[in-house]
């Protein structure tokens, strides 16, 4: 039982990790405006409304830079602000 445990909380922790890296590899793609690197980022599941530690998401980035390709890619994808 112990092992299962053990297992499952490092399933959790790689699998947050992964999650993660994917919202933080989308937010610099819509920041240097990589429109398809972008996109395939969002096919893999990358959270569109991820914030950083600023509060700041990929859509800010993207209207902000005036990337307006990028900023319709992130509203059809679910991005809220």
């Amino acid at each position: 039982m112990k092992k299962a445990i053990i297992i499952l909380v490092l399933f959790l922790f790689v699998t947050s990790i992964c999650w993660t890296d994917l919202g933080e590899e989308l937010y610099w793609a819509v920041y240097d405006n990589y429109l398809t690197e972008a996109e395939e980022l969002l096919e893999e599941g990358a959270d569109v409304n991820l914030q950083e530690d600023d509060g700041d998401t990929a859509l800010i980035w993207a209207t902000s830079r005036n990337h307006i390709e990028t900023v319709e890619i992130l509203k059809n994808a679910g991005a809220e602000k």
